[in-house]
């Protein structure tokens, strides 16, 4: 249920509830998560990092020029390597599609058909104490609501800024159960999200970052995009 779809300027990894589409942008690939309506709408895009000389030591996106696909098993694989300024990049993205089911006595009937994005992200860098971030904006729709607690509205009501392990949203689709952005609890070092700010009437700006660094000048990071849908189980 993973699929690729290639043209001249744009590359896709395709599952029935997600797709990671690549761009070509002229000097890198850009790349966004869509959801289907008719055919595909646009969930979260890249922030593209113009500003590697002047800014070097603060990386909003790694920047790739190089994408390659790989298929494992029954998953696909995105390999991109690029480089800005005195930044070398590197990423491996692992998409997968599987079909869960509740434990939740309540929910028996049901199954979540889910796909997974599992991003590992570095960047090797001659400059140290770099801020090493990957930014997205994300839209709504497809976003009709941003999942939380009361610590995530302050008193204007706006969304909070704090870091965390996960953000979640339900989406404007009727099957859609929950998209959620988080970092990988399993891979070290830790991974965590926040929202930075909104852009517009419909779309905020979200952060990932990682605090560490490993082997001296690299900063890596370990996120996921996920989206699951509900759906009834069929009985014969």
């Amino acid at each position: 249920m993973v699929t690729i779809e290639e043209s001249d300027d744009e590359k896709a990894i395709v599952t029935p509830e997600f797709r990671l589409k690549f761009r070509w942008l002229g000097d890198r690939w850009s790349h966004a998560i869509e959801t289907p309506a008719d055919p595909w709408i646009t969930l979260a895009e890249s922030v593209e990092w113009q500003s590697p000389v002047e800014s070097p030591e603060r990386v909003v996106s790694p920047t790739y020029q190089e994408l390659h696909f790989q298929e494992a098993d029954d998953a696909v694989i995105a390999l991109l390597v690029g480089a800005a300024g005195p930044h070398h990049f590197s990423a491996s993205v692992h998409v997968s599609w599987k079909i869960g089911r509740s434990p939740d006595p309540y929910n028996q009937g049901w199954e979540y058909p889910t796909t997974r994005m599992v991003f590992d992200v570095a960047d090797r860098c001659r400059i140290e104490n770099v801020d090493f971030e990957c930014n997205y904006h994300i839209h709504e729709p497809p976003i009709k609501e941003h999942l939380g607690n009361d610590r995530d509205v302050d008193a204007h009501g706006d969304l909070m800024r704090d870091w965390r392990a996960r953000l979640d949203w339900t989406l404007r689709s009727e099957d859609s159960y929950k998209a959620m952005l988080s970092g990988v609890p399993s891979r070290r070092p830790k991974t965590t999200v926040a929202y930075a700010n909104r852009v517009s009437v419909t779309r905020w700006q979200v952060r990932i970052a990682s605090p560490l660094s490993i082997e001296g000048s690299t900063r890596r990071m370990n996120y996921a995009w996920s989206h699951s849908v509900r759906q009834k189980i069929e009985t014969k």
